[in-house]
């Protein structure tokens, strides 16, 4: 059996085209969306996500609203995004990570309105997320789980192994995939004898942000491998599995550029037209 690549891009093709559709709809019904991007720090890497962020959704038919301003301290940046809050015309908020030095993130995030919470990370959002309520969920595992039924991969009882317990991938994919009846176990760098671990998943999802962490010692035979990691190691972009180490031991595995990354913008600008969708009192049932 050779290994068959999960092609984000193509998938994320697909949902771009089911995204700008329901713009169309919801415009038909006049009904505007709009996305609000705040940036207050002054990370170059930030600046960049931002702009892409706002180049899709001109793209996609979505009014961008830009919010750029550093040196701004808590109070101020609180007022922003309760500003934000109060705008009608906004349906969906993102505090573009990280926030400058001192300023309490939990705080800040926690201040978005839940229905308005589009990146999934504040603590009612959470809640949401581990009850199994309806509700607005984190991007990255999102696009995971989009990308793994568009597929076709069985997810029911299947043991799934998670590298990594960021609040941005491991946990919440973990909750998602337990949800979806898989039986997900998170393992760290205080884990013991984690290549063992690894080497039980039918399903292998490695968010470390270690350049070429896992070979294929770790994978086995026939196992799906989902790349989360992003790196530049010697003027080349790579995840955190050595892709050609393990192509040969994978059944399917996601390629770094062009498995995880493209879907994480979708899923987030499908949960904009979701949160206007809601807003609006339309139920939601496309994407």
């Amino acid at each position: 059996m050779s290994t068959i690549i999960l092609n984000g891009k193509e998938v994320a093709n697909q949902w771009e085209k089911e995204i700008i559709s329901k713009v169309q709809d919801l415009k038909a019904k006049g009904i505007s969306v709009c996305l609000a991007v705040a940036r207050f720090n002054d990370d170059e890497a930030s600046k960049v996500y931002v702009k892409k962020k706002v180049a899709m959704c001109e793209k996609l038919g979505i009014k961008p609203i830009l919010i750029e301003e550093e040196g701004l301290d808590q109070v101020e940046i609180e007022k922003r995004v309760s500003s934000l809050n109060q705008n009608k015309e906004v349906n969906g908020i993102i505090v573009q990570l990280p926030l400058p030095r001192g300023i309490d993130k939990e705080r800040v995030l926690s201040l978005i309105s839940p229905e308005k919470d589009v990146d999934g990370l504040n603590v009612f959002s959470c809640g949401l997320l581990y009850k199994n309520l309806p509700g607005l969920r984190p991007c990255t595992p999102s696009g995971i789980v989009r990308l793994l039924k568009e597929y076709k991969i069985d997810l029911v009882g299947k043991r799934v192994v998670i590298l990594g317990r960021s609040q941005l991938v491991g946990l919440p994919i973990f909750l998602m995939l337990l949800h979806e009846n898989a039986t997900p176990t998170i393992v760290h760098s205080k884990t013991k004898d984690l290549k063992n671990i690894c080497k039980e998943a039918d399903i292998l999802i490695v968010a470390t942000g270690k350049a070429k962490m896992i070979n294929r010692e770790y994978v086995k035979k026939g196992a799906v491998v989902v790349d989360v990691g992003i790196s530049r190691l010697d003027g080349k972009i790579v995840g955190d599995v050595d892709f050609d180490d393990v192509f040969d031991v994978a059944g399917y595995l996601t390629p770094v550029p062009g498995g995880v990354g493209p879907l994480t913008i979708m899923s987030l600008m499908s949960n904009v037209i979701k949160a206007a969708s809601i807003q609006s009192g339309i139920k939601d049932d496309l994407v």
